[in-house]
């Protein structure tokens, strides 16, 4: 599980991922690299309990030479 944050909101949203798709993210927040995600919003058993169950990441290459 990750907790996720978006630029310009102090939402909090907790996502659900596999073994390969956590290397992605890993390796993009090491090199604050930009993600786009998708997936599927799901509700855990307990009260207040939500996530996101990840189907896809892809991570964005960066826009200049001195950001790699």
């Amino acid at each position: 599980m990750f907790d996720f944050r978006g630029a310009k909101s102090s939402t909090v949203v907790w996502l659900a991922v596999n073994a390969h798709e956590e290397k992605l993210l890993i390796e993009a927040a090491n090199k604050r690299r930009v993600v786009h995600l998708s997936g599927k919003w799901q509700h855990g058993k307990t009260k207040g309990c939500a996530y996101v169950s990840v189907t896809a990441v892809e991570v964005q290459k960066p826009k200049f030479f001195w950001q790699r």
